[in-house]
């Protein structure tokens, strides 16, 4: 979901809101462990819309479709907060979610 964040219509001649972001129809979810890297995620937080973020997540079927029983906050500042607590399901949950 982290690259789909980023990512924005090239087409010629739409509006920023047409071009960005980007719809999402997911046909299959398929999940792949990887290590978590703290560091990675913190940096990425700057980078990422929240918002986006969130209804992405509710196109794949939300936290339950990713196996996770973390429900993310509304609120970006609380996800901030709780990874400079050093909160390790935070981490965990967005390294899932975003990979």
């Amino acid at each position: 979901l982290f690259t789909h964040n980023l990512l924005a219509s090239p087409v010629p001649g739409l509006s920023k809101q047409q071009r960005y972001p980007l719809a999402l129809e997911v046909e299959q979810v398929e999940i792949r462990l990887s290590k978590v890297d703290q560091d990675t995620i913190v940096s990425l937080l700057e980078r990422l819309n929240w918002k986006v973020f969130l209804d992405a997540l509710k196109a794949v079927g939300g936290e339950e479709a990713i196996g996770l029983d973390h429900q993310f906050p509304q609120d970006m500042m609380e996800v901030i907060r709780a990874c400079n607590e050093g909160d390790l399901e935070t981490f965990r949950a967005l390294h899932r979610a975003l990979f």
